[in-house]
């Protein structure tokens, strides 16, 4: 019964890392969206419906980014794994 109660110990140790690293890029990700399209926190304090602020920026992404620079490189992506104050 012990070994039950470990991994379910350890099963929710990884739930949590996992929910803190999803935490982390959604907070860095929106972070540097902010800042990279210079986006002003007084006005974006005043949108009351982010969920169609969100589905405009969507609008004009294109929504096989991902896939697209999976085919043109060979690889996952083209954007680094890291972030620059890392490398």
């Amino acid at each position: 019964m012990s070994s039950i109660k470990r991994l379910q110990k350890q099963l929710e140790e990884t739930e949590k890392r996992i929910e803190e690293k999803k935490q982390e890029i959604h907070l860095s990700l929106g972070e540097e969206i902010v800042e990279t399209l210079e986006l002003d926190y007084d006005e974006l304090n005043l949108v009351k419906d982010r969920k169609a602020m969100a589905k405009k920026i969507k609008e004009h992404l294109n929504s096989n980014f991902f896939q697209e620079n999976r085919e043109d490189s060979g690889e996952e992506n083209n954007i680094p794994n890291e972030p620059e104050h890392e490398r």
